[in-house]
């Protein structure tokens, strides 16, 4: 493992990176003018109880992802209830030990490994350790599905996701750490070169994780999105990216943000939200961009 450096923990697990609320509920630092609009899209189409049917393991877990990058946990925040009603469905949905699967149908494995990560930052900042056993066997269900011999190799943004994935496990002294981070180390020496915008960004987030240089065609300023719109997982990849870089550079792409939020829909049923992009439906586009954008919000490189 990499020596312990403060920022990569920091950034990975988002205990110290996440805004404290205020008495009144909101938090300080960046406050996107979106903020407000997309949050209560996602707690009405995913969060709320009258959502379950209609609800995937991926939209579940990127809005766990926003809810907690925001300061939210089960015990406190803003959306506590609705980090609770969502936790408490993805547990209630694991079956053959640790899968994720809402009608008794396995999820997608990019899935799975994303549903594993927010079950792990909700337990590691909620202190929750009734939690521990659905995260462990979300963990070992996760490496199951990436060593599956008759599944394609993981690809470059599951193993930047495994590796933070890593770090959470370990930080939150949860089980399985060790043996994420050993995949994904395994996996990453057969990852072909990066053709596409989201590998160049999850190969530029491995090397920051694991503390290498960054090649020059992969630093953040080349693999930035130039829409950050279009892919989601590249945008959110992205920002994992930036906030392990320095504050000239945050600055110089955090212009992108207020494009973004100005994207959402602005009125109507759909308020708040971005369309369906690439293999995102609009509900998972917009909880996806708006955990990318609560991960900026904190700030976490410092003012």
């Amino acid at each position: 493992m990499p020596r312990s450096n403060p920022l990569v923990i920091l950034a990975v697990a988002t205990l110290l990176l996440a805004p404290t609320p205020t008495q009144d509920g909101a938090s300080p630092g960046h406050d996107w003018r979106e903020d407000a609009r997309t949050l209560e899209f996602l707690n009405a189409r995913v969060a709320s109880r009258h959502a379950e049917g209609d609800r995937s393991v991926a939209a579940a877990a990127w809005t766990l992802l926003s809810y907690t990058a925001r300061g939210s946990t089960m015990r406190s925040g803003r959306h506590r209830s609705h980090v609770k009603e969502l936790t408490k469905w993805l547990r209630g949905i694991q079956i053959d030990g640790g899968k994720l699967a809402p009608g008794k149908q396995p999820c997608q494995r990019l899935d799975q490994v994303v549903g594993t990560l927010a079950l792990a930052e909700v337990t590691l900042l909620s202190h929750y350790t009734l939690l521990k056993p659905t995260v462990s066997n979300a963990s070992r269900a996760t490496l199951d599905a990436l060593t599956d011999a008759g599944a394609a190799p993981p690809t470059a943004a599951e193993v930047a996701l495994l590796l933070v994935l890593a770090y959470t496990l370990d930080y939150g002294k949860l089980e399985h750490g060790a043996a994420c981070r050993e995949l994904a180390l395994a996996a990453r020496a057969r990852l072909p070169a990066p053709k596409s915008p989201r590998d160049r960004a999850a190969h530029c987030l491995i090397a920051l994780l694991l503390e290498e240089p960054v090649p020059k065609a992969l630093t953040v300023q080349r693999i930035w999105p130039k829409n950050p719109m279009a892919d989601p997982l590249h945008t959110w990849l992205a920002v994992q990216a930036l906030a392990r870089t320095d504050r000239p550079t945050f600055a110089a792409c955090a212009k992108d943000f207020e494009k973004l939020a100005a994207m959402c829909t602005p009125a109507g049923e759909d308020r708040g939200s971005w369309p369906a992009t690439m293999e995102f439906d609009a509900v998972t586009a917009t909880a996806a961009l708006a955990a990318a954008l609560g991960l900026a919000a904190c700030d976490p490189l410092g003012k």
